[in-house]
């Protein structure tokens, strides 16, 4: 098995690096973006401005709200029979495909 895995990782060790590579990037760009939209949505309020359409970009400055929800684990901590009853009269099962989880360093 541990030479499968060297093998393997030595087949893989550009994909590796540029998967790494194309990480950071994201991360960068995403960085870039955010400030963007922090600059233009400084500018919209600034001008009075709710939206925008032209050739490049449309924009729809969105109202902030506020909800309520059910806290379930602090619920299930106090409430623990009451829990388990909801649990088992609505139970709703969620599956989930494999995936890779990647961490980039």
């Amino acid at each position: 098995m541990a030479n499968e895995l060297t093998e393997f990782e030595q087949q893989n060790l550009e994909v590796f690096k540029n998967l790494s590579q194309l990480s950071k990037l994201k991360k960068d760009l995403k960085k870039q973006e955010d400030s963007a939209k922090q600059a233009l949505q400084e500018q919209m309020e600034k001008f009075g401005i709710t939206s925008i359409d032209n050739d490049y970009i449309k924009i729809t400055q969105v109202a902030g709200s506020e909800s309520t929800s059910i806290d379930i684990k602090a619920m299930q901590k106090k409430e623990p029979e009451l829990y388990d009853g909801l649990i088992e009269d609505y139970p709703k099962v969620t599956k989930r495909k494999p995936y890779l989880k990647f961490t980039v360093r």
